[in-house]
């Protein structure tokens, strides 16, 4: 922690220095009073200027990738119950689509306990999705 601290302390202390000293390197070039202000002045205005496009695109992506694939998941379990509508008499419908239902609520389940565990002890969600897509891809 206390590292964090001492690298945060000496990044401050950077930038102050940078902005006391950037004013007299400029006026040493021979910019003027209006130039200098805004030369300086970007380092606060960037990233307003850059956040709120940012922000707003992705707010807007992100609903509809996440529209899209409740959509998609909508659709494959109702996909799958017609499915089973043709596979099975009329009689072991309800039966089989309870089945289903319960499979699919199980491993959301183990699926979530599984993760959840690997993430929070060893940080590996990305590297067991990466390791489990990869097992998961055809083979020649």
């Amino acid at each position: 922690m206390r590292r964090i601290h001492a690298l945060n302390f000496v990044r401050t202390m950077t930038v102050t220095t940078v902005f006391f000293l950037a004013p007299l390197h400029f006026m040493k070039l021979g910019f003027d009073g209006l130039a200098i202000g805004l030369i300086v002045s970007l380092y606060a205005a960037a990233p307003i200027l850059f956040s709120f496009p940012t922000g707003w695109t992705n707010d807007r992506l992100s609903f509809l990738f996440r529209f899209m694939h409740e959509a998609g998941d909508g659709l494959m379990g109702a996909f799958a119950v017609l499915y089973i509508s043709r596979l099975f008499e009329k009689k072991t419908i309800g039966g089989s689509a309870g089945i289903l239902t319960a499979l699919q609520t199980s491993g959301h389940m183990a699926g979530s306990l599984a993760f959840s565990w690997l993430g929070f002890r060893a940080g590996l969600i990305l590297i067991a999705n990466a390791a489990f897509s990869l097992v998961a891809l055809p083979r020649d």
